[in-house]
């Protein structure tokens, strides 16, 4: 896609950093735009299904207790599998235990993070950076406005 003859490239990186000791340790997180790895090693989970008289299809049973359980374990998987994939972009960093092949080590990044003596303050900061990466936030969406009013306002050239 192209705006006023320019290709649209994706959101550039972000970038947190955290001092730690006598090291700045510098997290970056990409966009995630493709899941189909993830879909591949862990598929959307199936609800069982039942005939109902007076029906010709079967109809899910989407409101049976194994299947929720299915769906919220996949979501996390999928969050874990989403803020690794992100993280990526962190040449520098290199995960011990957590392999992107398994999903079963998926969850493992937090825990390596709690072993290397993160806080839970800057565990959530690292979150944040992959939220803000793969989403277009209010503040980034402001910062735009702005800009593009203010150089409306100087009668500059924009793209309208």
């Amino acid at each position: 896609m192209k705006f006023k003859g320019q290709t649209i490239e994706g959101p550039s990186s972000e970038v947190l950093v955290i001092p730690k000791g006598d090291m700045n340790v510098v997290f970056e997180a990409q966009m995630v735009a493709d899941y189909a790895e993830f879909e591949k090693l862990c598929p959307e989970p199936q609800p069982k299904t039942k005939l109902v008289p007076g029906t010709a299809d079967p109809i899910p049973m989407i409101d049976e207790p194994n299947y929720m359980e299915e769906v919220k374990k996949w979501g996390g998987l999928k969050t874990d599998w989403m803020i690794l994939k992100s993280l990526e972009a962190s040449k520098d960093i290199e995960w011990g235990t957590v392999k992107m092949d398994d999903p079963s080590t998926y969850a493992n990044w937090r825990t390596e993070l709690e072993a290397a003596k993160f806080s839970n303050v800057e565990i959530l900061e690292i979150t944040r950076l992959v939220i803000k990466a793969n989403g277009l936030s209010t503040e980034r969406m402001e910062e735009a406005t702005e800009s593009f009013l203010a150089e409306r306002a100087a009668g500059l050239n924009v793209n309208v």
